[in-house]
C-alpha cells in the first residue's frame, strides 16, 4: 500500500498498534521519468544518501501512448513515528520537483 498523506502515514501506525519510540521501517521508494539516464543519475544522489539502489524498470505504456516512462526504485531501513515518516515524504516530493520532470510516486513501508 502507498503512502502519500498524513492521514494514510497515521492510519498506517494505528493499525501497527502504539509504540511511542516508533518503529523500524523498510521503505520502497519509487521515483518516475521518461529520462532513463536522468534516472541512472539520480539513483546515484540517493546512493549517497544511504538507499540502496534496487532497479530501473519500464512502466506499462498507456494505450495509445508512444512514450515511454521509468521506475526508480530505492529501499532503505529506517525508524519513523508520524511525523517523521511524513517529513521523509515531503523530502521525496521536494527532490523530484528539483529533477525537472522527475515525479515522486510515494513509497511502500512494512516492517521488516
Amino acid at each position: 500500500m502507498k503512502y502519500r498523506s498524513l492521514v494514510a502515514i497515521r492510519g498506517f501506525f494505528t493499525l501497527q498498534g502504539p509504540k511511542p519510540s516508533g518503529f523500524n521501517y523498510y521503505g520502497n521508494i519509487i521515483f518516475i521519468d521518461f529520462d532513463f539516464k536522468k534516472l541512472q543519475s539520480f539513483a546515484e544522489v540517493l546512493k549517497s544518501k544511504g538507499y540502496d539502489f534496487v532497479d530501473i524498470f519500464k512502466a506499462e505504456m498507456e494505450e495509445g501512448s508512444n512514450v515511454q516512462e521509468y521506475y526508480l526504485q530505492v529501499e532503505k531501513v529506517e525508524k519513523h513515528n508520524v511525523n517523521s515518516l511524513m517529513r521523509r515524504n515531503n523530502e521525496f516530493y521536494e527532490l523530484a520537483i528539483t529533477q525537472k520532470g522527475m515525479f515522486y510516486d510515494g513509497f511502500d513501508t512494512w516492517k521488516p
